[in-house]
C-alpha cells in the first residue's frame, strides 16, 4: 500500500514536491527544472535509514531522516501520519 504526502526537501533552499511511501521505503518527487537529477526522484529506503526525528519549527513540521551517507530535512504535512509511516517501516525493517 502507498501512502501520499505533500512535503519540501531543505536542501540549497526549500524544493516543494511530494513523497511516496510504501513497504521499502520513502521516494521524494519534485518536477522543478533547477533542482539535480540526483534529487528529483530521491529514494531513500527503510534499510538505508539509521535513523529519523521530528520536532516543529515555527509551527512547521520538520523531520530529519539520517542515512549512513547524508542527512535530510523535510517538511511534511501530515506529520503525525508521516511519523508513523516511518516508525513502522524502519521497525519493520530491523525486524527482518
Amino acid at each position: 500500500m502507498k501512502d501520499y504526502f505533500i512535503a519540501s526537501l531543505i536542501k540549497g533552499g526549500i524544493l516543494g514536491g511530494g513523497i511516496t511511501a510504501d513497504e521499502e521505503g520513502i521516494t521524494f518527487h519534485t518536477n522543478k527544472l533547477t533542482v539535480p537529477d540526483s534529487l528529483k526522484n530521491l529514494r531513500l529506503r527503510f534499510d538505508q535509514m539509521e535513523s529519523y526525528s521530528q520536532k516543529r519549527f515555527m509551527l512547521i513540521p520538520l523531520f530529519r531522516v539520517r542515512t549512513s551517507i547524508e542527512e535530510y530535512r523535510f517538511i511534511v504535512f501530515d506529520a503525525k501520519r508521516f511519523d508513523r509511516v516511518l516508525s513502522e517501516g524502519i521497525t519493520a525493517d530491523n525486524s527482518r
